[in-house]
């Protein structure tokens, strides 16, 4: 019996498990010997096959899977047994080509020795979906269906259709509201970029470059790799429950996020600043805080696609120009140009030459998200940041009342001169044709003829205020309980302060 387990277990042992082929298409020229490849030879490499044999553990009867990829060329096949990127010079044909290429060149080799590990990748995706989850419960995930689509759209032009690794994952989109500059790719595919991020860029090409930088992360594996040289863990439950009380403004962010009365922009700045917190743990947690060398090669690969894809070399650098220029206004270093990565300067100095090239187009296709980040740099007191921002919007005649109304305010809190006082009146007088219900209108139209001691007028409208927000404090059952609890509390704070208002004029 056990002679007959012992050869059933030889013959698993030499035998294939499992096969897969992706078919390829590259031509490539040789410039080092390796195996059945002579250097100064020209190979064309038509597919690789995947396969998984299992081998016994010595002094015991497991088994441990092998992992091995072959190439399959013109001249005969040849096994991948280390990094073939100094070997071939490949001409990249489209984005497929490129990041085929690019498997084969810095993947292969840890994916050999590890295998593609399902269980950790299934776990690691599961983090990745409770924090996905935990920005939409809060109301942070921003809603423009025409921006998502773009970018959507850009996405499609730079991924692989497949890995052809054989790893699972496709690249999915949220964007969140948040002001600050951050994106990031998690292990699954899952890519979250902020509209404070887009806010800061003027072309597709910046966008491109930005969106490359971040699948190159996901293509090379960088998260788990990491992980993988980490090697430790906090179970899921445990991990979580850190964050219980983090982001309690559940009921409060989505109400925020759906009140048409309150703040233009929605989430509120405490919960954006508790997801920025999550996200910090989540990207220690998948191995997404990125080395010096990583965040250097998915710069270079960026940059590299930029050429594949016929976009303008230098995006990236623009991209990341802008966000430094941002950084130093506002004294912030986000988590995603943490210390540990490569200064900016540096960076951009890699990357080519800034430009300052603007897409009118583009711009007006990111409107809502320039929007979106403005207003919440408005509730940060980031006035002077928030100002041109809006401006854009303005100039570009894409704004919404709530532009003109937020860039009031901003005016407001800038400046005290007549010149202000007239331009303020102008952007009411917008907001009031765009939008003449906004009840948001009001407050810098009162606060402008305080300014101006026209306190009669500002009575006047005052009392207009009062009986408007007194009809918000009704129940309406047409309003889920959350969101009218969040309405009465915004119409009654106002409500009493307009009351205190017109008491004080009085002495005046």
């Amino acid at each position: 019996m056990n002679k007959v387990f012992l050869f059933c277990l030889f013959f698993v042992s030499v035998s294939l498990i499992n096969g897969q082929t992706f078919k390829l298409d590259f031509d490539a020229q040789v410039v080092k010997n390796y195996d059945i490849l002579k250097k100064g030879t020209t190979v064309h490499v038509k597919s690789m096959t995947h396969n998984v044999t299992f081998e016994t553990i010595p002094g015991s009867n497991a088994l441990k899977p092998i992992n091995t990829y072959t190439l399959n060329t013109d001249v005969g096949d040849v096994k991948v047994k280390d990094k073939l990127e100094k070997v071939l010079e490949v001409k990249y044909k489209n984005a497929q080509n490129f990041w085929d290429v690019q498997i084969l060149f810095n993947v292969l080799e840890q994916l050999s020795k590890k295998g593609i590990q399902e269980d950790l990748r299934a776990e690691m995706e599961e983090d990745a979906l409770e924090y996905i989850n935990r920005v939409q419960n809060n109301g942070l995930a921003f809603d423009d269906p025409y921006l998502e689509s773009y970018i959507y759209g850009i996405i499609s032009k730079l991924v692989p259709s497949v890995l052809i690794d054989g790893r699972p994952g496709n690249v999915n989109l949220l964007i969140e509201s948040n002001p600050t500059a951050n994106a990031a790719m998690f292990p699954n595919g899952s890519l979250v970029i902020t509209t404070g991020l887009i806010s800061l860029l003027h072309s597709e090409e910046e966008l491109a470059a930005v969106l490359a930088h971040e699948i190159a992360h996901f293509v090379l594996d960088h998260s788990v790799q990491n992980y993988n040289k980490i090697q430790t863990r906090i179970k899921r439950a445990e991990f979580w429950a850190g964050f219980a009380t983090v982001m309690t403004g559940v009921a409060e962010g989505v109400a925020a996020a759906n009140n048409p009365y309150y703040i233009p922009g929605g989430a509120t700045i405490a919960v954006a600043a508790a997801s920025s917190q999550i996200a910090a743990e989540v990207c220690k947690r998948l191995g997404m805080e990125y080395n010096r060398s990583q965040e250097s090669e998915a710069d270079e690969l960026a940059s590299e696609l930029m050429k594949v894809m016929g976009y303008d070399s230098n995006a990236l650098a623009t991209a990341l120009s802008r966000i430094e220029e941002t950084m130093k206004q506002e004294r912030s270093i986000e988590m995603y140009f943490a210390s540990d990565h490569p200064a900016l300067v540096e960076r951009i100095k890699k990357a080519g030459t800034p430009t300052n090239k603007i897409d009118k187009d583009f711009e007006k296709i990111i409107s809502f998200a320039v929007s979106n980040a403005a207003s919440m740099k408005i509730q940060d007191r980031r006035f002077r940041q928030a100002l041109p921002l809006l401006s854009q919007n303005i100039t570009n005649k894409v704004a919404t009342a709530d532009d003109y109304i937020q860039k009031a305010n901003c005016l407001l809190y800038l400046r005290n001169d007549n010149d202000v006082y007239s331009e303020i009146s102008l952007l009411i007088k917008e907001a009031k044709q765009l939008a003449p219900t906004n009840i948001n209108i009001f407050k810098p139209e009162i606060l402008v003829l305080l300014r101006q001691k026209k306190y009669k007028e500002a009575s006047a409208l005052l009392l207009e205020y009062k009986d408007r927000l007194s009809k918000m404090k009704v129940r309406d059952d047409n309003f889920p309980e959350a969101i009218w609890l969040y309405t009465y509390a915004f119409a009654n704070s106002e409500f009493l302060w307009t009351e205190n208002m017109i008491a004080k004029l009085r002495s005046f």
